[in-house]
């Protein structure tokens, strides 16, 4: 037998919605879901990489001169390194749209012949400021001689996926959209180490700058993970007291009218 309690609360949750909306409702709820916890990985591979970079920091410095291929492949993000060689002073690179201090500018990126091996790297050298009139390229000198380098490995660079491949001029230096080194190798007759070096010792006409770890720190994914969590409990929310009589368990308070007979007399 069914209580005068039990029916009282039945009539709460009767449901008045159609299948559509119903399957309609969960396909956004999980992928709103799905959406949050993405952000909450992503923000643990982030920090991840935030403590890897910590760790390196402190690592003995690697002379990786006479390292092989395998070894080169092992070498962790943010490892410390000292390179002996030289520079290709008829090859550089200039990064487009690269914003230090409020000001627009490029970073310098160039090839670097590595003594006895021949393996050709591509070096971050540093920022430049760049001109009003984007026709008129930096001045970048390039040390001639043999030298030592003293850099970080970067992490490998994903080619970013750009609506229209912006032509670079047939001379040099090159103006780039992307540091990614499957975009930089197609303008090199030689195979290229798969990662950037970014290099740590001031150059003359150049400016340092320390090397971005992560594009978005962890905090802020955890953040938009909030904002996609609340989201879907709003739409739960809305879909309840419009789909279900719930919202009969928010009554509106009654107001008092005056009749106008009564006000009259």
């Amino acid at each position: 037998m069914v209580s005068d309690k039990d029916m009282s609360l039945s009539q709460y949750i009767v449901p008045r919605c159609s299948i559509v909306l119903t399957v309609t409702f969960f396909i956004v709820l999980l992928a709103l879901l799905w959406l949050g916890f993405w952000q909450l990985a992503r923000a643990e591979e982030k920090q991840q990489l935030l403590n890897r970079a910590k760790i390196t920091a402190t690592a003995r410095v690697e002379n990786i001169t006479h390292y092989s291929a395998s070894r080169l492949s092992k070498l962790a993000q943010g490892t410390p390194i000292l390179l002996q060689g030289r520079y290709d002073d008829e090859k550089t690179f200039l990064l487009d749209n690269q914003i230090n201090k409020g000001k627009f500018g490029y970073l310098v990126i160039t090839p670097f012949i590595a003594e006895y091996s021949g393996q050709l790297f591509l070096v971050v050298r540093g920022w430049v400021a760049g001109s009003l009139d984007r026709r008129i390229l930096p001045d970048i000198s390039t040390p001639e001689h043999k030298l030592t380098l003293r850099a970080k490995v970067l992490a490998k660079q994903e080619k970013p996926f750009q609506l229209a491949q912006i032509p670079a001029a047939a001379s040099w230096p090159k103006v780039v959209q992307s540091k990614a080194i499957e975009s930089l190798s197609a303008y090199l007759s030689t195979p290229v180490y798969d990662r950037l070096l970014w290099q740590m010792k001031p150059e003359a006409g150049l400016q340092m700058i320390a090397p971005v770890v992560v594009n978005m720190s962890p905090q802020k994914h955890q953040a938009y993970a909030m904002q996609w969590f609340s989201m879907s409990v709003l739409l739960a929310i809305i879909y309840l007291l419009n789909t279900t009589n719930l919202k009969l368990l928010f009554p509106r308070k009654k107001t008092n009218t005056i009749e106008g007979d009564d006000y009259a007399g």
